[in-house]
């Protein structure tokens, strides 16, 4: 994701502002590229008349696309498409399915695990996967017959997400959003 300056100039269309850069837009003398984040802003709103919105101390610029259609900025939300990798996400599903199915044959619900787990089983399955997956990594040889070290991983995101899942309802519960529950270890 480029900066603000970036996003402005490459979504927005000139609005016949003047600029110190001339021609940096290739519209009206370039009026929306500025050497700051906060010129942009101000070239921008001054050049359509309109002042931006100050949430939350974040200030926000509309974006207006070639199309006419307009978005506030992304500027301060969660990335989510950005944080996550859609290869890693299904390969961690895959892992989460495949370990399902229980001893005795029966499928789990998907969702099993976010019915409670102490953290202490968490912290103490972490560490094993953890110390396998350190392993893996001092070999040297890549796993490419096998998917032991994929497995090693998966289980850290795993025991990693689980206990924060824990610990998260727990600071719930005692600021009060969720009803009370018996203290994870």
């Amino acid at each position: 994701m480029g900066s603000l300056t970036q996003r402005v100039k490459d979504d927005m269309t000139c609005r016949g502002g003047t600029c110190d850069k001339p021609g940096a837009c290739g519209v009206h003398g370039g009026c929306l590229y500025r050497s700051s984040a906060e010129e942009a802003r101000d070239v921008m709103a001054g050049a359509r008349g309109v002042q931006p919105a100050e949430t939350v101390g974040i200030t926000q610029v509309v974006r207006r696309f070639a199309s006419g259609a307009t978005r506030n900025t992304d500027e301060g939300k969660l990335d989510f498409e950005g944080f996550l990798s859609p290869r890693v996400l299904k390969r961690f599903a895959e892992y989460m399915h495949k370990h399902r199915i229980q001893a005795d044959g029966s499928l789990r619900p998907s969702d099993n695990w976010q019915k409670g787990i102490p953290r202490d089983a968490y912290m103490k399955s972490g560490w094993r996967h953890f110390f396998d997956w350190w392993g893996f990594h001092r070999s040297e040889v890549p796993m490419i017959d096998t998917d032991e070290d994929e497995e090693a991983i998966c289980a850290l995101i795993f025991n990693a997400q689980g206990y924060l899942h824990e610990l998260l309802k727990w600071k719930m519960e005692l600021r009060g959003a969720i009803p009370s529950c018996p203290r994870p270890k």
